[in-house]
């Protein structure tokens, strides 16, 4: 599904389409990701609402987890979200590989240690998305 508008309760919203808009959800009724296919965060309220036929449907879709995209993609092209566990190594040595969470803390994205220390983002750094917190919740173990 494309650049789409949505109407609801005679108000009109338009989806964003950049990566760094991007969101995904844990249905955690379902135990699945859940895409923008298949739902819609409406702006006045920053709450996801279920979509039926590109239409949105009353009431708020409470059981989602959102996470948003961070804008960066790992080394095979794969859009890194908050929640997801990536594999991480410095000028591609694998010597140096660490396991880390991408989470959203203090109005910014960090990399997790396994022991809860804050890394930044920098670059020279290969990425690869090793799983996520919801679907792969024994790659990652945080003490």
């Amino acid at each position: 599904m494309g650049l789409g508008k949505l109407r609801f309760k005679s108000k009109q919203y338009t989806r964003m389409n950049t990566d760094r808009f991007k969101f995904r959800a844990w249905d955690t009724c379902c135990n699945r990701m859940r895409y923008e296919e298949d739902y819609a965060i409406v702006p006045d309220t920053g709450k996801p609402h279920w979509i039926h036929d590109q239409e949105l449907i009353q009431g708020e879709a409470e059981q989602l987890i959102l996470m948003q995209c961070i804008g960066l993609k790992d080394i095979e092209g794969k859009l890194i979200y908050e929640g997801d566990i990536i594999e991480v190594w410095l000028n591609g040595e694998y010597s140096i590989k660490q396991l880390l969470q991408v989470v959203f803390k203090e109005m910014s994205f960090w990399y997790m240690d396994e022991d809860g220390e804050l890394f930044r983002f920098f670059p020279g750094v290969h990425l690869k998305v090793a799983g996520n917190i919801y679907e792969n919740p024994n790659l990652f173990v945080h003490v």
